[in-house]
């Protein structure tokens, strides 16, 4: 699995979101949805075009590529595994979202996959349930 940084992790998961509610998605959602300038996004969304994870309509529009997709499906999973563990021992909502982001985008997917059965099993066990 492609790794990527946490910021691109976290527009990439941002259109995922975004594409499932609106068929067109434009740099303007990705800013307000991610709270931040135009002009950033407009800068990493030109990465992520360049890496084939995004692209781009005549009509300014955005979407996911295929191998954008398939990679969104597998960050997405280890992330919804993730973020209840987080917030179950005390976090909140966004830090429990940004440590999530982190690992995702440091670890590998082994090492994802041994954290995530280990939380489940030894401190929450009513999540493997």
């Amino acid at each position: 699995m492609m790794k990527l940084t946490s910021g691109k992790l976290r527009y990439l998961l941002t259109i995922a979101s975004l594409e499932k509610n609106s068929s067109r998605v434009r740099c303007i959602d990705i800013a307000v949805q991610l709270g931040i300038s135009r002009a950033s996004v407009c800068k990493m969304l030109s990465s992520l075009c360049k890496e084939g994870l995004l692209e781009q309509s005549p009509d300014k529009s955005l979407h996911i590529t295929p191998a954008g997709h398939q990679l969104a499906q597998q960050y997405e999973q280890q992330y919804r595994q993730l973020c209840p563990i987080f917030q179950q021992i005390g976090l909140s909502e966004f830090d429990a979202q940004e440590c999530s982001m982190a690992l995702l985008s440091q670890l590998s997917e082994q090492t994802l996959k041994n954290v995530c059965a280990c939380f489940e099993l030894h401190c929450f066990p009513q999540l493997s349930a």
